[in-house]
């Protein structure tokens, strides 16, 4: 190296020098905290992924939400392992870098400068590629590549890991699992949050510079460590904000926090966010605002609906790290989840009924208080934790043109709407005042529809397609004189107090009319049409018998009967049904042979209190014969 510096001008050589010996001096000194709480169990798995022991080049990811401490993780990794290789450099902040003028090449030039140590000067982004390709190949390095967030930003920089020497280690650190799935990268670590225990020892440290707060201030730090989450960028932006204040600044700052949001912890959050593509934006809002919570497949049937294109969307936006799904149920971190109600509070702060959702009571009613904007409303779900009585103007919502997910839970009111959307594609309204829906509201685009514990008698006049329909919850319509006629061939009779036919729902998955006063003869013959019905709920009706068809639900997995105290016998059901509940039929007397119920290792027969039936059987009959189906099934 020093030959060549001999051939240079003086100047440059003396520069050139004090920039190495700088570099050399660096090394030696940390870069970030000795004291991180919590760190060495985050590092476990990344530092057998450093120590193993292979021949090649390997390349590593660490994958999760903006905030969670990827590049805290990689840090720490990079400092402790760095003197073991021929040279080492972490290139920060590549997503924000590489957007700027010359920040490709400047990148490239930065790596190759700092490995080889020497000053390195790069004409083009390709000329560097082959750069790297050639002069790092047989070195032994470490490289972070810190905040990737488009695989392409990968072909410039570290596109195979065969462009580095046998033994290095390549760490890339992205918010989009995507990013490192693309380049082949098989050792990904998903980073983990703090929890509350290490959270709150590492606020304490930064808070009060010792791990024990003075007690008046300990609830109010349980507090922020609640609302930070385990988030790393929560925890930091809010003690920097809180550090040497009173206890009453803090109760001021923690209560407006539940209000606004913290900017700039927003501002990190929503990078992610912003480079969604329009639906996934719409997908998250939708989560964020409604369905956090909610299992996997109902959103997707619900956004798809909407044409969200929810299949792919949800993916999506696991890999970027905005939601996770856990035991079939889709989940975010509350911060995430403000984030989302902030964008959405942001679209018009002063003006509710601009905005496209509406979540709160105060603000549902300004919506219908308010005489303008109300087509931008695209979804208000209402779930008050009590019931509240409320005089809205019902007539609002015949404005919301926009209207396509509608939740109203107990909010006591004295008439239903007048119009609804046509663009409808949930509507869940319990104790629904009126004794119908909207004359005019078309269903044709309804996905989900649940009318629980209201004064309907009918659904709707007239006969209206639902093609799209695949839930149907009317249970505890105890007024419920007819279901809706749902084809043109059967002509109902207004006094007639059986369902017309149920062939236009060939759609339908869930159908409850549980408690809905259905006697004899009521359920039509072709209820065995629905072929892709999963779940049928009759329970507490007061018919005698059901139709011989239910045996041709080819689809169907549940089946309740629980308290039809007037069910005297019980036809076939169809063999792949996992749940059958007879509980509180105290008049069944006959039942399809026990044996034949299932051939599912899962399934569940209950029929607890069925006198009749133990009597016309025999209890310890109808024990031994259960016993047989199951040594049967699992034989």
């Amino acid at each position: 190296m020093f030959s060549t510096i001999i051939c240079r001008n003086e100047s440059e050589s003396i520069r050139i020098i004090v920039e190495y010996i700088l570099y050399k001096l660096s090394i030696t000194l940390p870069t970030v905290s000795k004291n991180l709480v919590g760190i060495d169990s985050r590092l476990e798995v990344l530092n057998g992924y450093i120590g193993e022991e292979v021949g090649e080049a390997i390349i590593i990811g660490i994958c999760g939400m903006g905030g969670i401490g990827k590049t805290t993780v990689a840090r720490v990794l990079y400092d402790r392992f760095r003197l073991q290789f021929e040279g080492s450099c972490f290139l920060a902040n590549v997503r924000e870098v590489f957007v700027e003028k010359d920040g490709q090449r400047r990148l490239q030039e930065q790596l190759l400068s700092e490995i080889l140590m020497e000053r390195v000067t790069i004409c083009d982004s390709s000329r560097g590629i082959e750069m790297i390709k050639r002069r790092l190949q047989r070195k032994n390095i470490l490289v972070v590549l810190d905040d990737v967030d488009d695989h392409k930003r990968l072909e410039s920089l570290a596109e195979e890991s065969k462009w580095f020497g046998p033994g290095s280690r390549i760490i890339i650190t992205s918010r989009d699992k995507q990013v490192l799935t693309r380049n082949g990268v098989a050792r990904i670590y998903e980073a983990e949050k703090l929890n509350d225990d290490d959270a709150l020892v590492l606020f304490r440290q930064k808070a009060f510079k010792n791990d024990q707060p003075v007690e008046d201030f300990l609830d109010l730090s349980k507090q922020v460590v609640g609302y930070a989450n385990g988030l790393l960028l929560a925890l930091e932006v809010i003690v920097s904000f809180l550090h040497g204040r009173s206890i009453l600044e803090w109760e001021s700052a923690i209560n407006r926090l539940n209000d606004i949001p913290d900017r700039e912890i927003i501002d990190v959050l929503r990078i992610s966010f912003d480079g969604l593509h329009e639906l996934e934006k719409k997908i998250f809002l939708d989560i964020a605002c409604f369905l956090k919570g909610f299992k996997i497949d109902r959103i997707t049937r619900i956004l798809d609906g909407s044409g969200f294109h929810a299949g792919i969307g949800i993916p999506v936006l696991i890999e970027k790290s905005l939601i996770n799904v856990s035991r079939d149920q889709v989940w975010m971190h509350n911060l995430l989840q403000i984030m989302g109600k902030e964008i959405v509070r942001c679209e018009s702060p002063e003006e509710t009924g601009r905005r496209s959702r509406l979540w709160t009571y105060e603000d549902v009613r300004l919506a219908l208080m308010d005489n303008t904007g109300k087509e931008k409303i695209e979804a208000i779900f209402m779930d008050m934790p009590g019931i509240k009585e409320a005089q809205w103007n019902m007539k609002a919502f015949s404005k919301m043109s926009r209207l396509r997910l509608l939740k109203i839970d107990n909010v006591q009111l004295f008439e239903g709407p007048k119009d609804l959307s046509n663009k409808l594609r949930f509507l869940e309204w319990h104790s629904y005042p009126s004794k119908s829906l909207p004359a005019g509201l078309q269903v044709d685009e309804l996905v989900e529809l649940h009318m629980a514990n209201g004064s309907l008698e009918q659904l709707w006049y007239g006969c209206k397609s639902a093609v799209n329909l695949k839930v149907i919850n009317l249970s505890n319509s105890l007024n419920l004189s007819k279901t809706p006629d749902l084809t043109e061939r059967i002509a109902v009779n207004p006094t007639d107090q059986r369902l017309p036919s149920l062939s236009g729902l060939f759609s339908l998955e869930v159908l409850d009319l549980c408690a809905c006063n259905l006697k004899e003869g009521a359920l039509p013959e072709d209820i065995g049409c629905l072929s892709l019905l999963k779940s049928l709920d009759l329970s507490r009706n007061n018919f005698v018998s059901l139709p011989m068809s239910i045996n041709k639900l080819s689809g169907l997995e549940t089946l309740v009967l629980e308290d039809c105290r007037m069910l005297e016998s019980l036809p076939e059901v169809p063999s792949q049904v996992q749940t059958l509940n007879l509980s509180g039929c105290i008049r069944l007397k006959e039942i399809p042979n026990p044996i034949r119920l299932s051939s599912s290792k899962r399934s569940v027969f209950i029929c607890i209190d069925c006198r009749e039936l133990y009597e016309h059987k025999g209890q310890d009959s109808l024990g031994l014969t259960m016993l047989e189906r199951y040594l049967q099934v699992f034989s």
